[in-house]
């Protein structure tokens, strides 16, 4: 029923260079299939530092300040969560294909009010 796979060569039969392949000849340090945009973006995420983003906790507290007791509580959540997405930073890295982050920039992960009350002690201990 299942054939055995016959391995004639362990050579590819064409060059990594050779037209309808997408990598060039060059060896790589990183490894085989990583062009150079790739070997870039890898870098940029492995060295980013990773941070907490206050953003998201800045536009709640701004909100709920101007529209607290003016309309229900899930109507106001709703309209909290609208008012941040129109207003978060967007980060767009260089060569990058998929875009989007959690946070303003990469590894900055937001804090989320409606879930989790921080101190500013929490900050210090989290830093």
């Amino acid at each position: 029923m299942f054939e055995k796979i016959k391995v004639i060569s362990e050579n590819p039969e064409r060059k990594a260079g050779v037209e309808g392949n997408f990598y060039n000849d060059a060896e790589s340090p990183v490894g085989p299939g990583m062009n150079p945009r790739i070997q870039r973006l890898r870098k940029l995420s492995v060295e980013a530092e990773p941070t907490i983003s206050i953003e998201r906790a800045l536009h709640e507290t701004e909100f709920y300040k101007e529209n607290y007791g003016r309309y229900s509580i899930p109507v106001l959540r709703a309209m909290t969560f609208l008012d941040h997405c129109t207003r978060k930073t967007i980060y767009i890295g260089d060569d990058e294909l998929i875009v989007g982050e959690r946070g303003p920039k990469p590894k900055a992960i937001p804090t989320f009010p409606e879930l989790t009350c921080h101190t500013v002690e929490d900050f210090h201990v989290l830093n």
